[in-house]
């Protein structure tokens, strides 16, 4: 094991203190919670997915404009974030979040069909297989940016 002490530099030591201290720790899972949530909203407009892949374009989309999984905003603004000293985290509780995050197919519970309107026609189906669409993950932008976001907090700490 190796150890070396420091003495004498109170500027130093003040700042190694600050960067171990819980509020500083807070501070940082705070910053990178809320640039995830600024990530995945960018991906919205870009209708993107982390790994950089277009998402399919909605029925919705193609047939009335606009743009995909951004009709209302419900999904998109359902996005809240959670931090701690010890996590960074966004998510949604919005019913749709999955299919569309994960893709599936969606099939009638208690009836013979599915019966939805898009664009004032009442579609009738059997099942709708929804294409993976993901909104949530890490891009190789968001692998770059969240060190750097940490780095930025402890370069404050020595910064006086």
């Amino acid at each position: 094991m190796f150890t070396h002490q420091i003495n004498g530099d109170e500027s130093l030591l003040n700042s190694l203190k600050k960067i171990s201290d819980v509020s500083m720790k807070s501070d940082i899972t705070a910053d990178i919670a809320s640039y995830l949530l600024s990530s995945t909203d960018q991906r919205f407009d870009d209708e993107v997915g982390p790994d950089g892949s277009k998402w399919a374009q909605s029925h919705r989309a193609r047939k009335q404009g606009g743009k995909t999984l951004s009709n209302k905003g419900f999904l998109r603004d359902s996005f809240t974030t959670s931090s701690s000293p010890k996590h960074a985290a966004i998510g949604t509780n919005h019913i749709s979040a999955a299919i569309h995050q994960h893709g599936g197919i969606i099939r009638p519970k208690n009836k013979d069909a599915l019966y939805f309107r898009i664009g004032g026609h009442l579609i009738k189906a059997k099942q709708v297989v929804m294409p993976a669409r993901p909104m949530v993950g890490l891009s190789n932008d968001d692998h770059k940016e969240i060190p750097q976001i940490v780095l930025d907090h402890w370069e404050g700490a020595f910064v006086q």
